[in-house]
């Protein structure tokens, strides 16, 4: 009974010690606000760029671009790219939200 009042005391200094901690931290708005605007235009880029890839590139003509003529004729990457997007987000999204979970309880 002694040792679990004494370990109770100890926990609790050192919860105050680690808020008092982050509490002196200076957060940076700004970076946030940086780096979550670049998230937005490369998922924008990247969704535009699959559109085109998968919709657009087979319904117009020919360009005689290397690189535009070969998304043209290409009828396997275009679909495999974005059908295995989903499943590999879900895997990241999956392993964040459970490395959050396990961070909050341990």
């Amino acid at each position: 009974m002694c040792q679990q009042e004494a370990v109770g005391p100890r926990k609790a200094s050192y919860l105050t010690q680690a808020a008092r901690n982050n509490a002196h931290v200076d957060y940076d708005s700004s970076l946030t606000i940086i780096i979550g605007t670049v998230i937005v235009i490369v998922a924008y880029l990247t969704c535009t760029f699959c559109l085109y890839w998968i919709v657009f590139s087979k319904l117009l003509p020919y360009t005689n671009h290397p690189v535009l003529d070969w998304l043209k004729n290409d009828h396997f990457y275009c679909v495999l790219f974005p059908t295995l997007f989903g499943p590999i987000m879900f895997i990241f999204v999956y392993l964040n939200w459970l490395s959050m979970k396990y961070f909050r309880h341990s």
